[in-house]
C-alpha cells in the first residue's frame, strides 16, 4: 500500500491513483473549514478525527480522547479493504499524521519497514504513536515478530 502523511494543503491537491483510504486530523478548537478533498472516485473512505498535537500533561491528559486510537484502528480495519493508498493529513504534515500512517503500518502490514518509514517520518508524536501501538496490542492485532522487533523498546519502556 502506497502511504502519504500530508499536510492540510497537500491534501486538498492530492489527486489519487488508486483506491485511497484518507485519514484527515484537525485540532480539537479548530472550526475552521477543512479544503476539500479533489472530487475523486478513487477516494473509497474519508475519516476525520479530532485531537491535538500535544504530549500528555501533568495529569496524563494525553490529544487522544479515550476511545479513539481503538476508533482509528477499527475504522481503518472496516473500510480500508481493496485500498491500495493511505493518505493521512494533519496541519503540518509531520507529527499526528506521520504518528497514524506509521503506527497503521506496523498493525496492518501495509507492506513498509518500520525504521525505512522512520526515516521518511521522522518526526512523529511518539505519544499518538503508542498509543494506536498499546489499542492494536490489547486488541490481538499486533504481530508477536513485530513486537520483539522494532517495537520492543516501547513494551520495555511501558
Amino acid at each position: 500500500m502506497d502511504i502519504f502523511a500530508l499536510s492540510r494543503k497537500e491534501s486538498a491537491e492530492f489527486i489519487p491513483k488508486k483506491l485511497t483510504y484518507a485519514i484527515r486530523i484537525r485540532d480539537v478548537n479548530d472550526n475552521q473549514e477543512l479544503p476539500p478533498l479533489i472530487c475523486s472516485p478513487l477516494f473509497k473512505h474519508v475519516e476525520i478525527y479530532r485531537f491535538d498535537d500535544h504530549v500528555p500533561d501533568s495529569y496524563g491528559r494525553g490529544p487522544l480522547e479515550e476511545g479513539l486510537p481503538e476508533k482509528i484502528i477499527s475504522d481503518f480495519q472496516r473500510f480500508s479493504r481493496d485500498c491500495e493508498c493511505l493518505i493521512t493529513h494533519c496541519n503540518e504534515g509531520e507529527y499526528r499524521s506521520t504518528a497514524v500512517a506509521l503506527a497503521l503500518n506496523d498493525i496492518f502490514g501495509l507492506g513498509y519497514n518500520h525504521f525505512d518509514l522512520c526515516g521518511l517520518f521522522p518526526n512523529i508524536n511518539i505519544y499518538v504513536f503508542k498509543q494506536l501501538i498499546f489499542s492494536a496490542d490489547r486488541a490481538k492485532l499486533l504481530d508477536d515478530k513485530l513486537k520483539r522487533g522494532c517495537l520492543e523498546p516501547l513494551f520495555l519502556a511501558s
